[in-house]
C-alpha cells in the first residue's frame, strides 16, 4: 500500500510518496501562493523539504514570504528540515548541468532525512534557470 501525504494544496488533497506535480504561474506572488502551503505540509509532516531556486533574489523573497506564513520557519531552517539551495550549488558542477551531480546530491538529501529522523522528502524546484544556462 502506497503511504499517502498531505499536500497543503487544497486542489490536490492528498498524495503518495513519488507524485509530481508542475505549477505554470504568471508572477512571483502566485508561485508562492501555491508552494508555501506545500512545504508548510510537509514541515508538518516530518518531511525533509528542499526549495531549489533560480536566482539570489528569489531567495530573499522565499525567505521572507515563508517567515511570514510558516510558524516555526526559521527553527526549522536552523535545524536543517528545510533546505533554501540555489540551481547552481543543486543541478550544476562547474557551470554545466551535471546528471551524474543532481543523483549525487539526492542521495545526499534522502541521507540527511533519515540521519534527521525525517519522513522523506519533499522537492520545490523554479525551472526559471532552464532558459539561464
Amino acid at each position: 500500500m502506497r503511504k499517502i501525504r498531505e499536500s497543503g494544496i487544497d486542489l490536490l488533497g492528498v498524495i503518495t510518496w513519488g507524485a509530481h506535480f508542475a505549477q505554470v504561474y504568471h508572477s512571483r506572488a502566485e508561485y508562492l501562493e501555491l508552494m508555501i502551503p506545500f512545504i508548510d505540509a510537509g514541515l508538518r509532516n516530518n518531511e525533509l523539504c528542499v526549495w531549489v531556486y533560480s536566482s539570489d533574489a528569489d531567495y530573499l523573497y522565499i525567505k521572507e514570504a515563508m517567515a511570514e506564513a510558516i510558524p516555526f520557519f526559521c527553527e526549522r531552517l536552523e535545524r536543517g528540515q528545510l533546505l533554501l539551495i540555489p540551481y547552481t550549488e543543486f543541478y550544476t558542477e562547474g557551470g554545466s548541468f551535471s546528471c551524474l551531480y543532481v543523483m549525487n546530491n539526492w542521495n545526499q538529501m534522502a541521507h540527511h532525512a533519515l540521519h534527521k529522523g525525517l519522513d522523506g522528502l519533499r522537492l520545490v524546484r523554479d525551472t526559471a534557470w532552464d532558459d539561464q544556462e
